[in-house]
């Protein structure tokens, strides 16, 4: 997608900033249950804005709501605050947010196409990338930091050359086990599951269309999909972790649905058959019910159900910065007066050689026998040659004063553009 880019701000070193959606679009068959499961979520917001808790669900909760082409600008509440405005004046504290808390906060932001560099007076991106550490983001023995934080930097729009998100993506690799599926620690003992699983692809994948091309990472795609496939059950859905139970769940279902949509699979016979499936648990209320609690409902469940029906991933929109690119105005030359020639030029004696310059031309050298000079448009000695009349002077700086207005043009930002 292409967006003319035009801003005066610069923060950060980055100038000028756009969101470009990724693609993806709500099937007819899964509009209405997108439809239900957004309005049972719009039902939870309070006055001050938050939908569902005000922690973590309700970053997820922004998610589906954007996923489902909601601008957050509009959920409230008759009278109440805004669930945009709730996220700009509820950033994760500066003290003991967490990296899990910044890397949600900023997929909410830029799914809700806001700035992460600049919302709610804050550099995001740059609070999430000073918990990296040796190759990880926050936690050294949990994942979901580094899976949920690689989607994020790349939804700011980082490329994989950039060192943490370069850093994350070998991290994530590395942590895949023998069976090809992900964990939620890095505890060597920990079995696989599919939420995890799912969310290691959209990592992965966030990572190649960032720019990484490497041999591992789709290795670790392709393997993390095998391990996926192993478990689709026979009504469509998946289990969590196969080692407490082969039921499929919502959540497990929804995350595995995610996946797919990250790789451009949403409507394989797959992912057809996991939304069949998500669709025929949704609840007269709109709401999704909990692995816990078959018959009850709650956002926890909806949010990831909402986002996948949508055909959309935790990543619903790419920031794109525009990172040492400034409109560049050329200086507006002083205007000269032109020189207004005399009816004779006065002839001066000159050296046999004299060098003169018009508007960065080379020199040119006076012939002995025509030493008479003058100046136009300000520059240096121009040579009067033979019988050159005055009118042809006249002229000549004419021709030379359009061609400097011709040399001044403002520059504008360039077009950024992302597939």
């Amino acid at each position: 997608m292409k967006t003319v880019l035009l801003r005066s701000a610069l923060l950060s070193g980055v100038l000028a900033l756009s969101i470009a959606p990724l693609a993806h679009a709500i099937g007819a068959i899964n509009q209405p249950t997108v439809d239900k499961g957004v309005s049972y979520l719009t039902s939870l917001q309070a006055a001050d804005g938050h939908v569902g808790n005000p922690g973590s669900d309700n970053d997820f909760s922004a998610i589906a709501l954007s996923a489902a082409g909601k601008d957050l600008s509009t959920i409230n509440i008759s009278g109440g605050t805004s669930l945009r405005a709730y996220l700009a004046a509820n950033l994760p504290d500066a003290t003991t947010g967490t990296a899990a808390d910044w890397g949600r906060t900023i997929l909410a932001i830029t799914a809700d196409n806001q700035s992460p560099y600049i919302f709610g007076g804050t550099d995001s991106v740059a609070k999430l990338k000073s918990f990296a550490s040796g190759g990880q983001l926050g936690g050294t023995t949990t994942t979901n930091e580094d899976y949920f934080g690689l989607i994020a930097l790349v939804s700011a729009g980082l490329p994989s050359s950039d060192t943490v998100v370069a850093d994350e993506t070998t991290s994530i690799v590395s942590y895949q086990k023998a069976d090809g599926g992900f964990s939620y620690t890095t505890s060597a003992s920990a079995t696989s599951d599919v939420d995890d699983t799912a969310a290691a692809i959209v990592a992965l994948r966030a990572a190649q269309t960032a720019g990484n091309k490497s041999a591992a990472v789709e290795t670790a795609i392709t393997n993390a999909q095998s391990y996926i496939a192993k478990l689709k059950n026979a009504d469509g859905g998946y289990p969590s972790d196969p080692t407490f139970g082969t039921s499929s769940n919502v959540a497990s279902t929804s995350w595995a649905l995610i996946g797919f949509n990250a790789l451009g699979q949403g409507n394989s016979s797959d992912a057809k058959a996991a939304q069949k499936y998500i669709r025929s648990q949704q609840l007269a209320n709109g709401s999704f019910p909990s692995s816990f609690a078959p018959n009850t409902g709650d956002f926890f469940d909806t949010d990831p159900a909402v986002t996948a029906l949508a055909g959309s991933t935790w990543a619903v929109n790419v920031f794109e910065p525009v990172v040492n690119d400034i409109e560049e105005v050329l200086p507006t030359p002083t205007p000269t007066p032109l020189a207004t020639p005399t009816a004779t030029p006065t002839a001066t004696p000159a050296p046999a050689v004299t060098s003169g310059s018009v508007l960065g031309a080379t020199t040119a050298a006076t012939k002995p026998s025509t030493p008479a000079t003058s100046s136009v448009l300000g520059a240096s000695t121009l040579p009067a040659v033979g019988e050159v009349s005055n009118l042809l002077l006249l002229g000549l700086a004419l021709v030379l004063a359009a061609a400097a207005g011709l040399a001044v043009r403002v520059r504008q930002i360039r077009v950024r553009s992302r597939d």
